[in-house]
């Protein structure tokens, strides 16, 4: 079972929540708003994955468990819509615009990214279902309503296998100019069921409209001691993909922290895809690599879940400079390590960039101790860059979580949407009673 499936079962309920924002260091007046609380079974529980807006400002999002199904004891999933209120002020109203039955149509979406095409469809994967209710994950598309009102229509793009295509799509997608899709798997590949621990695939759209897309996979993964299972990809202005894998469980760690996850990049070339590790984790500056960003100056940006300074810390902010020679090393500037406590501990998703170059994400734990054995709710964060290069980044904690209605442990980061502000969801929390800790909430933070 896929180490994605069990993190997320383990963080069970998510809950929309709203974050009063406050901060110095960035010199913004915060407020915030809560958009949704899920109340579970039907409606849905456990959003972990990101939001994402359409044109009219709407926002859409996945609920790993719940909805109408009976597929198994927690439910198949849902795909949500939370329509934006005529009037500024007025309740957002949700709309569960599908749910999951495993087989055929998929079973537990994922955490990640869903992406829009440019006709208004949306796409996303699911980790599990497809052919058979525990078959290995499902691409699918998600076509809109002819009328306002009507029901949105699902397309299976793709049955994984478990075979050399890979298997259990845990990460979201991201979508080239030309309506490709790319994503990675967590198990499978080339090297078998024994030493394969994933794949990089791409999906190309059919010639012909109602033909079948193309599933071609361009990376597999190794089980060797440069990393685990891949995380979601993010492309540059030439397609080349670049992306990270998590630590090896067995040789990261803290005593003797080696092998503690990677940055890649994919290159396109003429005569294929070149896999180029761009840097290596070590511990002291962090284990198990999240997502990752680029930034407007071509660095990339990211967080680790663990370790950092004495390998004893919760996790880092860290920057990757491309060297002036292409062929040349990466250089990591770490940018902020989390103490594990009131400023957060374990950020579970890549941090979102503003125009100023602020860094904000969430972290799962850390802030007072309230909950989880005093590991802490999880906290939102913001990094503010020093105005002399080199001097250190500035972290303001913006929210810290309660365990109560205001949500818990937020798993997914946050997005730009409506407005110019902030959305996201949590992972716990809520209020509802269907769900141990609440079903999960969906918050804006307004600037």
């Amino acid at each position: 079972m896929s180490r994605s499936l069990l993190s997320s079962t383990n963080r069970c309920v998510v809950f929309l929540f709203v974050l009063v924002l406050a901060c110095s260091a960035l010199a913004v007046a915060q407020k915030q708003a809560s958009l949704y609380r899920f109340q579970g079974d039907a409606d849905g529980w456990n959003p972990i994955g990101f939001l994402i807006a359409d044109k009219t400002g709407n926002l859409y999002g996945t609920t790993t468990y719940g909805g109408s199904s009976a597929c198994d004891l927690y439910g198949c999933g849902t795909v949500f819509q939370l329509q934006r209120p005529a009037k500024p002020g007025d309740p957002w109203t949700k709309n569960t615009i599908y749910t999951f039955a495993g087989s055929p149509d998929g079973l537990w979406p994922s955490a990640g990214h869903m992406v829009f095409d440019k006709a208004g469809n949306l796409y996303g994967t699911t980790q599990y279902g497809g052919n058979a209710p525990f078959g290995y994950g499902t691409v699918f598309q998600l076509t809109p309503p002819a009328e306002p009102g009507g029901s949105w229509i699902e397309t299976i793009l793709y049955n994984f296998t478990d075979g050399d295509d890979g298997g259990v799509p845990a990460n979201g997608l991201v979508q080239d100019a030309a309506g490709n899709l790319y994503g990675t798997t967590n198990d499978g590949g080339q090297y078998g069921m024994q030493a394969g621990v994933g794949t990089i695939f791409q999906l190309a759209p059919p010639a012909v409209k109602g033909g079948a897309w193309t599933e071609t996979t361009l990376h597999s993964f190794r089980l060797i001691r440069d990393g685990d299972e891949p995380n979601g990809l993010i492309l540059d202005a030439k397609g080349n993909l670049y992306g990270s894998r998590s630590a090896d469980n067995i040789t990261c760690n803290p005593v003797h922290a080696k092998h503690c996850g990677t940055v890649f990049e994919l290159e396109r070339q003429p005569t294929g895809w070149h896999m180029k590790v761009l840097h290596q984790f070590e511990g002291g500056d962090g284990s198990s690599p999240n997502g990752i960003i680029f930034g407007a100056d071509g660095n990339l940006y990211g967080t680790t879940s663990g370790f950092g300074g004495d390998t004893t810390t919760g996790g880092t902010v860290f920057e990757l400079s491309p060297p002036p020679d292409r062929d040349g090393p990466w250089t990591e500037t770490l940018l902020y390590i989390f103490s594990g406590y009131a400023d957060g501990s374990s950020p579970s998703s890549e941090p979102t960039l503003d125009a100023k170059g602020n860094l904000y994400g969430t972290t799962f734990y850390g802030g007072d101790g309230a909950c989880n054995f005093g590991l802490g709710c999880g906290v939102v964060f913001a990094l503010a860059p020093p105005p002399e290069s080199g001097s250190p980044w500035t972290e303001t904690v913006l929210y810290t979580f309660k365990g109560g209605h205001d949500g818990a442990d937020p798993f997914a980061g946050l997005i730009w949407g409506p407005g110019g502000r902030l959305y996201g969801t949590a992972a716990e929390g809520g209020g509802s009673a269907s769900c141990n800790g609440g079903c999960g909430t969906a918050f804006e933070v307004r600037r």
